[in-house]
């Protein structure tokens, strides 16, 4: 991040730079190296539109779930005392959880994966 500001302007200009995105060049390296009995979970925070922008979002980074949760009033997401969460699959919406406290959605995300992970993990193709 660098802040301009000029003499005698009274606009300052911000540059932001783009972080490298950690989850998708984990998730490249597994499918390059051919890595098996991975689980590769992400989380996604949406103002809106939180189905789409996260299977969208699990497709892209070749993940095998995605937590979601609304950022915002208008639904229980982050920034409130309750929460509300959606765990997508490949397959699509696999369980919901909440509203709840974090700290028992946080518990309840455990629970769903050792749960869920007794199973076969698969990669997404």
């Amino acid at each position: 991040m660098k802040i301009k500001k000029e003499d005698g302007s009274e606009v300052l200009l911000l540059e932001l730079v783009k972080n490298p995105d950690i989850l998708k060049s984990v998730s490249s390296e597994i499918s390059k190296k051919e890595i098996s009995g991975c689980c590769l979970v992400g989380f996604a925070a949406e103002t809106n539109f939180l189905e789409e922008h996260a299977i969208g979002k699990l497709k892209n980074k070749n993940l095998n779930y995605i937590v979601g949760n609304y950022v915002g009033k208008t639904q229980k997401g982050f920034g409130e005392v309750e929460t509300s969460v959606v765990i997508y699959s490949p397959l699509g919406k696999v369980a919901e959880i909440g509203p709840l406290s974090k700290e028992a959605i946080s518990e309840r995300i455990v629970e769903f994966f050792k749960m869920d992970l007794t199973k076969t993990v698969v990669r997404p193709s």
